[in-house]
């Protein structure tokens, strides 16, 4: 068996079980599962560095809690949503609309309930890549009736 049919055990944690893949998958799974955790775990947290003289600094997380602003006093702009935002939501929720059953669950599902293309793909039993496409041709359309 060459280096290159080897498989390698990957956990899948949205499924609770290992699943043997390839080694360019395992890479690729490897290397999303950590960004992932930078975005969720790494930002919001205060980490310890170091500078070049050896002395130890805490960088805050990127992420804060609303009571800690408020005791320090951070005054937060008015949160009223302007006349234009108002009308380009409006513009959008008529061209959600006006796509499709298929094109409207994909934007809904990415962009409204926060799911990745790679959850939707696991719920739907579609592809990545079609959701992928599927997505980015979606935009576009969005794009076109928002224009028009």
């Amino acid at each position: 068996m060459s280096s290159k049919d080897k498989l390698y055990s990957y956990y899948n944690s949205d499924y609770g079980q290992a699943v043997m893949v390839d080694e360019e998958t395992f890479k690729a799974l490897t290397k999303s599962d950590r960004k992932i955790r930078y975005f969720e775990e790494d930002l919001k947290q205060e980490q310890k560095s170091r500078d070049e003289q050896g002395e130890v600094y805490y960088k805050p997380s990127r992420e804060d809690s609303l009571d800690r602003l408020t005791e320090n006093n951070i005054v937060f702009a008015d949160n009223s949503i302007d006349t234009e935002k108002s009308a380009m939501l409006n513009m959008l929720k008529d061209c959600l609309h006006l796509l499709d059953k298929q094109e409207r669950e994909i934007i809904l599902a990415i962009y409204f309930d926060g799911k990745s293309e790679f959850n939707l793909s696991a719920e739907t039993g579609i592809p990545k890549t079609t959701i992928h496409n599927r997505k980015i041709k979606t935009l576009a359309k969005i794009r076109r009736l928002f224009k028009g």
